[in-house]
């Protein structure tokens, strides 16, 4: 059994999980090649979004731990945004990689509960990214290429806050965190949920609060 997720260098990710390394996606430029050593973002155009995922069956550790590689990825991911000098992007940056690991757990036994608190969590950040929404910049798609050349487009058009509303902003996305690490906290007491486990993506959930309050 095994649960494919289109995040970037997922492997990678899993194996620096372990080692305690850092992933540097290479710029990869709109008709040139890959340049640097450092994820760097371009606007990208209106491309498709991620192909589809194998279904998996059922519960299990290993499955666990590929959902919290790909949220700890889904971080990873959207501060390279912030390091860019983009950091209005981020909420909704969160909001749209969140769904993206959603989208990936789709036929996934055993984790209803920790689907249905990825989807509110990705609702709850885009509206806060469109309630403080900045009136002079344009939503913009996002594309990276890492060292492996596997490519990360972002599916939809990420909202960037108005500079002047980001820590009001902020304030609110760390509430909708919060909200979605108590639920899953919650569940994780349900005798009927593997604890540990759902414990585990509790933390994940929890560490884009680091992330917020960096903005």
């Amino acid at each position: 059994m095994s649960l494919s997720l289109s995040l970037p260098a997922l492997t990678a990710a899993a194996a620096l999980a372990l080692s305690g390394g850092v992933a540097a996606p290479r710029l990869h430029l709109a008709g040139g090649d890959a340049v640097g050593s450092s994820p760097t973002f371009v606007p990208y155009g209106y491309g498709t979004g991620a192909g589809a995922r194998k279904r998996a069956t059922e519960t299990s550790a290993a499955a666990t731990a590929q959902i919290v590689a790909a949220l700890q990825q889904a971080t990873r991911y959207c501060g390279w945004l912030k390091r860019d000098g983009k950091g209005e992007y981020v909420i909704d940056c969160l909001a749209e990689r969140i769904d993206d690991v959603s989208r990936g757990m789709a036929g996934q036994r055993g984790y209803a509960q920790v689907r249905a608190v990825l989807d509110e969590t990705a609702r709850g950040l885009n509206d806060v990214a469109r309630a403080n929404r900045a009136a002079a910049q344009r939503p913009t798609r996002f594309r990276t290429k890492d060292k492996g050349g596997a490519v990360t487009t972002t599916n939809r058009r990420l909202v960037p806050v108005e500079p002047a509303r980001q820590q009001a902003a902020v304030a609110q996305a760390l509430a909708v965190i919060g909200e979605a690490e108590t639920r899953l906290l919650r569940s994780a007491e349900d005798p009927s949920t593997r604890g540990a486990q759902f414990q585990r993506i509790a933390a994940a959930m929890g560490s884009n609060k680091v992330l917020l309050r960096s903005l």
